[in-house]
C-alpha cells in the first residue's frame, strides 16, 4: 500500500511538472536572481528521475496498441536522430545533445512512464496541485514581467506582449489558457459551494489575464478548441454549461476591463484580423514552414528526411508535418494514430469520469498547441498528457469488472477501483 501510495505521488508529479515545471522555475529563477538553465535543468533531472522509478517499479500498460504505435515512432525518430548526428553531416541549427535531452529526457521517458503506470493517481488533489502552481506562476510572471522584448540585436522593443526574458509570450498564454480549463474542470466533480465556485472562478479569470497580456493567438485558439470538445462532451448537462457561462461572463469581465490592451493596433484582435487579411508576418513565415517542411518531407516520403526544415534551419512548428518529415509515412502515420487516439480518450474521459476532466482538457489544448508552434522533442507537456489520456481512458474497464462483481467503488476513484480490481481477483482465484 505505501509502495502505491509513493509510486501514485511520483506519477502525479511527473504529470504536474511537465505542465508547469518550467513557467514555475523560470518564476523562481528570476525573483532569486540565479540562472534559470541551472533551476531548468535541476526541474528536468527531478522529472527524468521520477519517471525512472516509475519504470523500474510495477508497470501496467491498459493500451497495448497506444504502446505499440508510441515504441513505434519513437524508434523511427531515434533512428533519424542518429542518422542526422551520426552518419549524414548535416548542419543543424541546435546542437545534438539538445535533442538528444529534451527528446528522450523531457519527452519520451517521462510520457512512457506514464503510460505503462498501472497505479493510482489521486486526480483531485492532482488538479488542485496544478491550480495552485500555476497560480502562483502567473502571479510572478504578472508582477515582474513586462511587454519589452529583447531583439535579435540585444535592445528593448516594446511589442506589447508580456514576458519574462526566461518566459516567452506563447508559454504565458498556454499557462493562462490551462489555468481557465483547470478552474472549469474543478468545478466540474466538486460538490456546487459558494467559495469553490469563486476560488476556480477567480483562477479563470487570472488565467484570461494571462492570455489576453500575452497577446498570443495559439493559446486562444487551444483553449476554444479545448472547451468545443468539452462542450461536445457534456452537452447535455446543464451543469456544464452553467459553470462554462459563468467563465465566459468573468472572461468578458476581464476583457471589457482590458479593452484598451485588446484593440491595441497591436493587440490581439488586430493580431487575429491581421492574419486574416494575409498582413501578419509571423503568420507568412509559418505558412513557409509548413510550405518547405511539406515539400521536404514528399522528397523523401518512405524515410523522411532530416529533423529540421533546411530553407528555413528551424522546426516547422507543427508536430504531425514533423512527425512525417523526420520519420516518413509509417512514423508519420504512428504519431497521427495516437493523436486521434488521445483526442478520443480526452472525449470518453470527459463524458464519464469528471474528476479526471483537467487531464482531458489540457490533452486536447497541448494537442492543438502542438499544431500551431510545437515541436516533436520539446513539446514534453504534450507527450506526458497525450499518454496520461491514453493510459487512464482504460481504467474504465477496471471500473466495469469491480461494478460486475458487486463491489462498491467510490465514483471516480481510481484508488478504489484498483483496490475492487485486486479483491476481485483473488476472490476469483
Amino acid at each position: 500500500m505505501i509502495f502505491f501510495q509513493k509510486t501514485s505521488l511520483l506519477a502525479a508529479s511527473v504529470i504536474a511538472i511537465s505542465i508547469l515545471g518550467y513557467p514555475v522555475s523560470s518564476v523562481f529563477a528570476k525573483v532569486i536572481s540565479i540562472d534559470n538553465q541551472i533551476v531548468a535543468i535541476g526541474v528536468r533531472t527531478v522529472i527524468l528521475l521520477f519517471a525512472i522509478i516509475l519504470l523500474l517499479g510495477r508497470t501496467r500498460c491498459h493500451s497495448k496498441p497506444a504502446l505499440i504505435l508510441f515504441t513505434l515512432f519513437w524508434f523511427l525518430y531515434i533512428l533519424r536522430l542518429a542518422y542526422t548526428f551520426g552518419f549524414s553531416g548535416e548542419v543543424v541549427s541546435v546542437p545534438a545533445s539538445t535533442f538528444w535531452l529534451w527528446g528522450l529526457g523531457v519527452c519520451l521517458i517521462p510520457s512512457l512512464a506514464i503510460l505503462v503506470y498501472g497505479g493510482p493517481i489521486d486526480f483531485s488533489k492532482t488538479g488542485v496541485a496544478i491550480s495552485v502552481l500555476g497560480l502562483v506562476a502567473m502571479a510572478g510572471i504578472l508582477l515582474i514581467g513586462g511587454t519589452a522584448i529583447e531583439t535579435a540585436q540585444g535592445t528593448l522593443a516594446d511589442q506589447n506582449r508580456w514576458n519574462l526574458s526566461t518566459v516567452n509570450p506563447i508559454t504565458i498564454g498556454h499557462l493562462g489558457s490551462s489555468l481557465v480549463l483547470v478552474g472549469l474542470a474543478e468545478l466540474l466533480h466538486g460538490t456546487p459551494r459558494i467559495r469553490r465556485i469563486l476560488f476556480n472562478g477567480a483562477i479563470a479569470g487570472i488565467g484570461v489575464i494571462g492570455i489576453i497580456l500575452a497577446n498570443s493567438r495559439g493559446p486562444l485558439v487551444a483553449l476554444i478548441a479545448s472547451l468545443g470538445v468539452v462542450g461536445s462532451a457534456q452537452i447535455r448537462r446543464r451543469q456544464t454549461w452553467r459553470y462554462a457561462i459563468l467563465i465566459l461572463l468573468v472572461g468578458i469581465g476581464v476583457a471589457y476591463h482590458s479593452a484598451s490592451t485588446l484593440l491595441d493596433e497591436r493587440g490581439l484582435i488586430e493580431r487575429f484580423v491581421s492574419v486574416m487579411t494575409g498582413d501578419d508576418q509571423s503568420a507568412q513565415q509559418r505558412n513557409q514552414l509548413f510550405a518547405d517542411g511539406f515539400a521536404q518531407f514528399l522528397a523523401s516520403s518512405m524515410v523522411g528526411d532530416g529533423v529540421e526544415v533546411r530553407t528555413q534551419a528551424y522546426y516547422p512548428h507543427n508536430v504531425t508535418l514533423e512527425a512525417f518529415m523526420t520519420t516518413g509515412i509509417l512514423g508519420g502515420f504512428a504519431f497521427l494514430v495516437l493523436e486521434i487516439a488521445s483526442l478520443r480518450s480526452s472525449f470518453r474521459i470527459l463524458k464519464v469520469d469528471h474528476q479526471k476532466a483537467w487531464l482531458a482538457m489540457l490533452a486536447v489544448q497541448y494537442i492543438v498547441a502542438g499544431q500551431l508552434s510545437g515541436s516533436i522533442y520539446q513539446s514534453g507537456a504534450m507527450w506526458v498528457l497525450m499518454a496520461g489520456v491514453l493510459a487512464f481512458d482504460r481504467s474504465g474497464k477496471v471500473r466495469a469488472r469491480a461494478m460486475s462483481t458487486g463491489i462498491r467503488a467510490f465514483p471516480g476513484s481510481v484508488d478504489s477501483v484498483m483496490i475492487a480490481d485486486n479483491r476481485s481477483r483473488r476472490r476469483h482465484g
